[in-house]
């Protein structure tokens, strides 16, 4: 049976964002010892914004492909109706 799990990377890293916590690798460990895999939903304009500041998000996102989960793209870029961003 497969199990598909999504999140949003692009809030994960995104540093003024109260969410916790600010990285994914946690979360591939708990849901592949569970036998899932992650959908990785991401804004690729993030990559050049302050949520991939030092170039974290990406790393994040190289790794958890070749860990075996997934990347998909979440439109390219839109602002937020709360904050603008």
């Amino acid at each position: 049976m497969r199990i598909d799990f999504t999140v949003r990377v692009d809030d994960i890293f995104n540093r003024g964002h109260p969410a916790r916590p600010r990285e994914v690798s946690g979360l591939l460990s708990v849901l592949e010892g569970l036998g899932c895999r992650l959908i990785l939903n991401v804004i690729p304009r993030r990559l050049i914004e302050s949520p991939n500041v030092g170039g974290e998000m990406a790393r994040a996102l190289v790794e958890a492909v070749g860990r075996g989960h997934e990347v998909i793209q979440h439109g390219y870029d839109h602002c937020c109706g709360q904050c603008g961003d």
